[in-house]
Order: C-alpha cells, then sequence, then structure tokens
C-alpha cells in the first residue's frame, strides 16, 4: 500500500462549488478504487494525502493530471505503509482555523507528513515551489 501527498495550485477562477464537487467526485471514486485520504483547499491551493493500492494512486494521478480545474500537480512525498492514517475517509476535505488544522485531522500520519502539511498551510512549500 502507498500513500501519497501532493500539491497543486487550482485554475484562478475556481467557484467554491466546484471545490464541492471535486470532494463529491472523489469520495465517489475513492470508494470505488479503495482510496482513502484528506484533502486541504486554502489559498487557491489545494493539498491531498491519499493512500491505497500503487495502482489506483497511480490511476489517481493520471486522472489528476489530466483534471483542468489545478494545475502545477507536484508529487511531495511517496511511501510504502502497512496501515492507512485515514482508514475511513474516503476523502474529508479538512477545516483551517486560524491558519492550522486539527491535530485530529491527521489521523496516524508520521511526523514527516505532519511537517508537509505545516508547510503547505504556511505556505512554504508554495515559496519552495516559485523559487
Amino acid at each position: 500500500m502507498i500513500q501519497l501527498a501532493y500539491s497543486s495550485d487550482a485554475r484562478g477562477d475556481l467557484a467554491s462549488n466546484e471545490v464541492f464537487e471535486i470532494i463529491e467526485t472523489s469520495a465517489r471514486n475513492n470508494l470505488r478504487d479503495d482510496l482513502t485520504g484528506m484533502l486541504i483547499f486554502a489559498n487557491d491551493r489545494f493539498f491531498q494525502i491519499i493512500e491505497g493500492e500503487a495502482a489506483a494512486i497511480d490511476g489517481l494521478m493520471a486522472r489528476l493530471q489530466a483534471d483542468p480545474r489545478h494545475h502545477s500537480i507536484e508529487v511531495l512525498h511517496r511511501q510504502e505503509i502497512g496501515e492507512r492514517s485515514f482508514p475511513r475517509w474516503r476523502m474529508e476535505c479538512v477545516g483551517i482555523a486560524n491558519g492550522s488544522i486539527p491535530e485530529a485531522a491527521l489521523g496516524n500520519v508520521s511526523s514527516d507528513m505532519r511537517a508537509l502539511v505545516r508547510q503547505f498551510l504556511d505556505g512554504s512549500v508554495a515559496n519552495e515551489k516559485a523559487a
């Protein structure tokens, strides 16, 4: 099983209803493909942690590359895992309050993955990409 994290930039005119459509479609497709994970949308950027079998992850990434609602997809982390960090979340959209997310929302992800989430939220991932 694979755990993968990526970030991407939303299309400039992405409407809030389109973000909800992404979440709904993702949850439906992830159930079909036995994928679990979480999604953060902040400052016109996406950050997702997704986990499942390698073939399902690779299929998802191919679909994401073709999706015109976002661009500049960057895989930040990919590793083999023994168990899921989000076993019940087909696609949880995590809310942000005061620039952070609740620690409980991160399940049992590694400290490296938690650092990536913090970097995304404080803009470091975006700034590193732009450099």
